[in-house]
């Protein structure tokens, strides 16, 4: 009985003393407020008495321990550098996030900018406190003065040290004139760079900053930022003048009074800073707007770092960049716009994952961003980076690359990619590079419209604008179940050295090559293309291009692929030391000398009208037909009534008439699987994406019981929408809460309803 009850006391007091010690824990931690309603005396430690500014939070940052919450209010503005000098540890966060109801709190670079006065010639002009870098109206971001204002003018000689400028006899200014300005030149296909001018004489352009690249004959360039040629509408310069003030000049477009119209200045350079090593930092449900630089610059090495919720507008270089070692970040359901440079750039990443984002008009001023690299215009950038996982993004309107990730078992999945490289050339949608990159995957995505851009190229120039893109040295990859349309290069591409690589399950079509693989020095070998669908619509569309500069080779086995070309009976190409030969399919079996085995080759004229049911949903799809017309698949079966296709994946039929006019209603979206939210509380939003073509009737979106919908991402939330398409192809961004309003699981689906179309998205979430 005695031991009993020893046992009994001393099990007790070690209950005791462990409620007693995660007492003191959580006590430790603590959850601080800023609003702009607030007053730095007070100690910001309740919603009632919180911090009012950047400067107060600074000062503070090193007090912070881990387990501590910073929040912003909903619906403040909060202008500055917040500088992250604390961390969490392995077990607890720091976390910065929002409280409050409304819009998500503001991070902003920018101030606005008033009292404009008319100066001459429809140019306003106005006073600033700060250096201005860039400047807004009305959420759109202006132009830097320039010349000419259109288009490019062209480098007439190269110079004996090609980096450090150019000569152009054309120029006829006096000496000087342009001294203090810019130059942005366009000094090989997928790169721009820019730097002040040093000296101008006689035509010679000497620059302040050598270039990356040497500045070749008949490339493109322009000036800017000279108040002189400030003659256009949505046009401005800044004139600085003492500590650091200056004056803004600007000329509107055409009936804009500057007085009546919301105009922001940005001169802060960073949104969030640190350069510390960071463990364990949540950054969720904030704004960063108009950073002159960076949104979110992390320079220490860093581990288990996320950034959830966020949305990113107006940045001039990045949004989110992590230049050092980083392990096992998130960035998850955030929205990146209207940045000039890369969005997102991770350098020395591992076991990173980058979800659900929202991607859109990323590098769309060409000659903007981030100077003299390969990625300076590119939505996700990830380098020298392995065990990474890239999946569920929506990336539409890029100036280059889509997604360029270097390293080893990478993997990119679900990601649908549309309207890319339209600035630049010599890309891809999804692309790696090296023989450092081995082992990844690239599977279920789907990209189209890759156009390529040659504005500024020597007249010689081409279009090299691909969906996948393996450059030099990628090994070891499987490339499966993608989709890729629209190209103005190959759909698929394999550089010299990409050796062993299983490319399998992919659909090809309308791209003026299906697949291609080049060699130029190094061999390419080991390479298993199979059970691919290869579809071309013109004429001069081909199935297959081997290019090799070194003598003839082959690249690897092809088995059981689908070749459909009723406008090229010759589909198949091998251009080898220059001299290009087309071969009909028995001449290419020839050719690959038993390397292509068991092709279908499709010519005749039931093949003639190919359309496309693309399934970017985490269900399977089942879209009904048009009954007026007679269908076929691949293998002549007749198709009638609908036809299913899988999670992720794509199916062409044939029709017996063109269809380039039907109208199409496609829904994008990964899972919606809400998790937990409390009866009456909302949770985060997260998106679906309608997207129609030839398409004008009304769309009608309904939300099941549970759930709300908007067009935005924090704010107008009910439970229904009707939208009006009026473009031919376009897509519509649909935000979805849960809101519970009892306590029990929600399980429904959305409805997407028009022209007798009707699509679902299943959602969940549970408020036990």
């Amino acid at each position: 009985m005695r031991e009993y009850t020893k046992s009994f006391t001393i099990k007790s007091m070690i209950a005791v003393i462990a409620i007693i010690l995660f007492s003191f824990v959580e006590a430790m931690s603590a959850t601080f407020y800023i609003s702009n309603n607030g007053n730095d005396k007070n100690n910001g430690l309740s919603p009632l008495y919180p911090w009012r500014t950047v400067t107060k939070l600074n000062s503070m940052m090193r007090e912070f321990s881990p387990g501590d919450m910073i929040f912003f209010e909903r619906g403040s503005y909060f202008v500055g550098q917040i500088n992250i000098g604390c961390s969490g540890n392995d077990n607890e966060p720091v976390t910065f996030g929002a409280y409050g109801a409304g819009i998500e709190p503001v991070i902003s670079g920018s101030l606005p900018l008033r009292n404009w006065t008319l100066d001459k010639n429809g140019i306003y002009r106005a006073q600033s406190d700060s250096t201005i870098r860039n400047l807004f109206i009305n959420g759109k971001q202006l132009i830097l003065a320039r010349y000419p204002n259109s288009g490019y003018l062209q480098v007439k000689e190269r110079l004996s040290n090609p980096k450090s400028g150019f000569r152009d006899k054309a120029l006829s200014q006096p000496k000087g004139y342009w001294n203090g300005a810019n130059v942005r030149i366009r000094t090989i296909n997928w790169a721009y760079e820019h730097s002040s001018v040093k000296n101008f004489q006689s035509g010679t352009v000497t620059l302040s900053n050598p270039t990356s690249f040497p500045i070749e004959k008949d490339w493109g360039y322009h000036f800017d930022n000279k108040l002189s040629e400030l003659d256009t509408q949505n046009e401005w310069f800044y004139q600085e003048e003492k500590n650091g003030k200056g004056t803004v000049y600007l000329k509107p477009p055409t009936g804009v009074d500057p007085n009546k119209a919301f105009i922001e200045g940005s001169f802060i350079g960073l949104g969030f800073f640190s350069n510390i090593n960071l463990i364990n930092v949540i950054i969720r449900d904030l704004s960063f707007v108009n950073q002159t630089d960076i949104a979110i610059y992390f320079n220490g090495k860093n581990r288990r770092v996320s950034i959830e919720n966020c949305s990113f507008t107006g940045q001039r270089l990045h949004a989110v960049y992590f230049p050092s070692t980083n392990t096992n970040a998130v960035i998850s359901n955030c929205r990146f716009s209207g940045i000039n440079g890369e969005a997102l750039y991770l350098n020395t990443s591992r076991s990173a994952v980058i979800s659900i984002n929202l991607f859109a008009n990323i590098g769309m001023i060409p000659g903007y961003g981030t100077t003299g690299t390969a990625f300076g215009m590119s939505a996700i950038v990830v380098l020298s980076s392995d065990s990474n996982h890239i999946t569920g993004n929506y990336i539409n309107g890029v100036g280059h690359d889509g997604i360029n990730c270097i390293g080893k078992a990478n993997l990119i999945e679900k990601n649908v990619l549309k309207n890319v490289l339209l600035y630049l050339n010599d890309g891809g949608a999804i692309k790696s590079y090296g023989v450092n990159s081995n082992g990844s995957v690239w599977r279920n995505n789907f990209v189209s419209d890759v156009l390529g851009n040659i504005a500024g190229a020597p007249l010689n120039n081409r279009l090299m604008a691909y969906g996948l893109y393996a450059d030099a040295g990628n090994s070891n990859m499987r490339i499966e179940n993608n989709t890729v349309v629209d190209c103005s290069g190959s759909g698929i591409f394999l550089y010299e050295g990409c050796n062993n690589n299983v490319i399998s399950n992919n659909v090809c079509m309308n791209n003026p090559i299906g697949i291609k693989f080049r060699v130029d020095v190094q061999n390419t070998t080991g390479n298993q293309i199979m059970n691919n669908e290869f579809v071309g619509i013109q004429e001069n569309q081909f199935a297959v291009r081997f290019i090799s500069r070194s003598g003839s080779f082959l690249p690897g086995n092809f088995d059981k692929n689908t070749y459909v070309f009723p406008r090229n009976d010759a589909a198949f190409q091998y251009e080898r030391l220059g001299k290009l030969d087309e071969y009909d399919i028995d001449g290419w079996k020839n050719v690959q000398s038993g390397k292509e085995k068991d092709p279908v080759f499709l010519n005749d004229n039931q093949f003639l009208f190919p359309e496309i049911f693309r399934n970017m949903t985490s269900d399977s799809m089942r879209y009904l037909l048009d009954a007026s017309v007679e269908y076929v698949d691949k293998d002549k079966k007749k198709i009638f009534g609908a036809v299913s296709v899988n999670p992720w994946t794509s199916k062409i039929l044939y029709a017996n008439s063109d269809r380039s006019k039907s109208s199409h209603l496609e829904i994008i979206s990964d899972e919606m699987d809400f998790g937990k939210s409390s009866a009456g509380s909302q949770s985060e939003a997260k998106w679906f994406v309608i997207s129609v073509m030839n398409f004008n009737s009304p769309i009608t979106v309904k939300a099941p019981d549970g759930f709300l919908l908007s067009r935005e991402a924090d704010r107008n939330f009910s439970s229904s929408l009707s939208i009006s398409p009026s473009l031919k192809e376009q897509d519509m961004i649909i935000f979805i809460r849960f809101a519970p309003n009892a306590e029990k699981g929600y399980f429904g689906y959305a409805e997407v309803s028009a022209l007798g179309k009707q699509r679902l998205i299943r959602l969940s979430g549970t408020s036990r």
